[in-house]
């Protein structure tokens, strides 16, 4: 059987967005070629151009009409396109739209966080033949192989699915993940360009000379933070390959495309001491010759000196220090997350220390927050002495604990809140206040976004006068290209 999974194009502010391989279809494709299929992956925004299209936006990729053509080129029996982002809805419905026109009765099946959260929205709109919920590698395997006997992409009986029969939407709530993650085997990378993602890679949290090529070596997390929605796509249940097996994807991909940099996508890459220093080990004892990342952010709890020692050694270069708040209060009663101001200082100084450049995540705008609890956030910001700042406004996302701690309160409309925001495909959306609260109004959060970042910048020219001249440089770069 012919199968192609496809992702959408994007929009953004930065023409030169970094991109990455998809390992959500990726790890798909894999195991669609492992039960005999052929197998076409597309990315809609590696292909194509890059357009502006606003003051302050580009499209990046292929149109929607573009995409489903190549898609068809294909001559596809199923198809599959996922929507990994909710700031990318838009464009994915409209390539939904696109791709039945070309498709006839082919049959389209979708996934991705955005169709997970809003299953009925999706079947409302945009008529697939079926919504995968979350991690769809069970599901998928057997819903084809249905369609490869009946001839029909027949749902029933499983969980983790939607779909709509006789007028009816049925919901299938996930229960079933994949719980050994080495029975998987390795995303098919080989179906993207990957020359083109390494000369598109750089950028994201590193330099844009930098060519990275992504790896996820676990999925889930353990924590319980109240704005982060990744259980409703990967379960409660922290899940992860064995060292051996990343040891060996590591391997493989360093000796077949020798990418400057490695991006551990994880969630959680720390939560189990033990499996990371096996990883650590074997990337040293290995003789692997790269340097890792973590563009995600990690918890300042798992980490201390001698693991982070031993990470510098095996060619770690960079860290994405998940703060959030440095206002005890917002950190541990409202979002949920255990940890200290203290403990924030001395992992950034170890940091430091050891020669690994730490950059910092910060949410400012929880229920409950006040120009007291962000000055306190900015105030261990600027202790922190950060390289790095990445700093966002809190989006109450469905299915998560402030979501509906939102709604209970009053500050936001379900009934319009989806369609208002959620799918309007706005790329800016994780940096635009969403409700106001009794103690902190739109209005006031975006000063202190902007003094926020004002003022980390201003610490960082005076301490590091070279990163002015750089980012100067970089700005005329911009304006010129």
């Amino acid at each position: 059987m012919r199968i192609c999974l496809a992702t959408p194009p994007l929009i953004s502010d930065n023409p030169h967005e970094p991109l990455s391989i998809p390992l959500g279809i990726a790890y798909l494709g894999a195991i669609l070629e492992e039960d005999g299929h052929e197998v076409a992956l597309i990315d809609g925004a590696i292909n194509g151009s890059v357009r502006h299209i606003s003051a302050s936006q580009y499209f990046i990729g292929s149109k929607p009409g573009e995409l489903a053509r190549q898609i068809m080129d294909f001559k596809p029996d199923l198809i599959g396109l996922s929507c990994p982002f909710t700031t990318r809805y838009k464009l994915f419905s409209e390539c939904i739209a696109s791709i039945r026109e070309l498709s006839g009765n082919i049959p389209i099946l979708v996934g991705g966080i955005h169709p997970t959260l809003f299953p009925q929205r999706v079947l409302e709109k945009d008529s697939p033949d079926v919504v995968f919920l979350g991690e769809a590698e069970i599901a998928l395997r057997e819903i084809v192989r249905r369609f490869d006997q009946q001839g029909v992409p027949d749902p029933e009986g499983l969980d983790g699915v939607a779909w709509q029969k006789n007028g009816n939407i049925n919901i299938s709530s996930k229960q079933s993940f994949v719980e050994d993650l080495d029975s998987l085997p390795e995303p098919a990378r080989h179906l993207f360009p990957v020359e083109t993602y390494l000369k598109r890679s750089g950028g994201r949290w590193a330099a844009r000379r930098k060519s990275i090529l992504s790896i996820l070596s676990s999925r889930s997390c353990p924590g319980r933070c109240s704005f982060c929605s990744i259980h409703a796509a990967m379960g409660l249940k922290w899940r992860a390959h064995s060292s051996e097996r990343v040891l060996n994807e590591l391997e493989n991909i360093v000796n077949r495309w020798n990418p400057s940099l490695i991006g551990f996508e994880d969630d959680r890459l720390t939560w189990d001491r033990d499996r990371l220093v096996a990883i650590c080990e074997g990337i040293v004892s290995r003789g692997i010759s790269t340097q890792w990342y973590t563009p995600n952010g990690v918890h300042i709890n798992d980490l201390d000196e001698e693991l982070l020692g031993l990470m510098k050694k095996s060619g770690c270069n960079s860290l994405n220090l998940a703060i959030e708040s440095g206002d005890p209060t917002i950190l541990n009663k409202v979002i949920g997350k255990k940890a200290t101001n203290r403990q924030a200082l001395e992992i950034a100084a170890a940091c430091r220390e050891t020669g690994i450049r730490t950059n910092g995540y910060f949410v400012i705008g929880m229920p409950g927050e006040t120009d007291e609890s962000i000055q306190r956030s900015l105030d261990l910001c600027l202790e922190m002495k950060l390289d790095g700042l990445g700093l966002f406004i809190a989006t109450p996302f469905p299915g998560t604990r402030m979501y509906r701690q939102c709604v209970k309160s009053g500050y936001i409309d379900p009934a319009n809140f989806t369609e208002e925001f959620l799918e309007a495909g706005d790329p800016d959306m994780l940096h635009k206040p969403l409700f106001a609260t009794e103690t902190m109004s739109k209005e006031r959060l975006l000063w202190w976004e902007k003094e926020f970042n004002r003022q980390f910048m201003k610490q960082l020219y005076r301490r590091r006068p070279s990163v002015r001249v750089k980012f100067f440089i970089k700005r005329v770069l911009q304006v010129i290209s």
